[in-house]
């Protein structure tokens, strides 16, 4: 966005999803090609990235030190700045999320509601997984 006071770092961010979309493909190639054997593996980084992308969701961290955007968390706009749809004041006020570009905006509780059943689910998918595998020893003997 022009919002930016270093207009490079919008092309260094888009370099940086570039390289995970590269790294995805990759990981589903070589699980695909090397006859299943890295399937867990390919399974466990996508787990790990769609975690990361809830992690940032729930918690909003502050973006650098204030010096770069104009606000400490500035994906954070008005609802009204994201789509014509929301005409009511308290609609076009209420707080956003910008996924990659103002155009794409969500409400910060509708996509908290989404990252928090996302990986409460995951973390539930996992336990449901250790209590089914708990025989076996860590030298993968059942």
């Amino acid at each position: 966005d022009a919002e930016l006071a270093i207009p490079e770092f919008g092309a260094f961010f888009w370099m940086r999803i570039g390289i995970v979309g590269f790294h995805i493909v990759l990981d589903v190639v070589q699980s695909v090609c090397g006859s299943g054997r890295d399937t867990v593996g390919t399974a466990a980084h996508i787990a790990s990235l769609v975690a990361g992308f809830c992690y940032f969701v729930l918690a909003l961290p502050p973006m650098g030190d204030g010096t770069f955007f104009h606000s400490m968390r500035p994906y954070v706009v008005e609802c009204g700045m994201t789509s014509p749809m929301y005409t009511a004041l308290g609609e076009a006020t209420a707080p956003c999320l910008a996924f990659f570009s103002r155009g794409n905006g969500v409400r910060v509780a509708a996509a908290q509601r989404a990252a928090a059943a996302t990986l409460g689910g995951g973390v539930l998918v996992s336990a449901i997984n250790a209590w089914f595998k708990r025989d076996i020893s860590d030298d993968g003997m059942a």
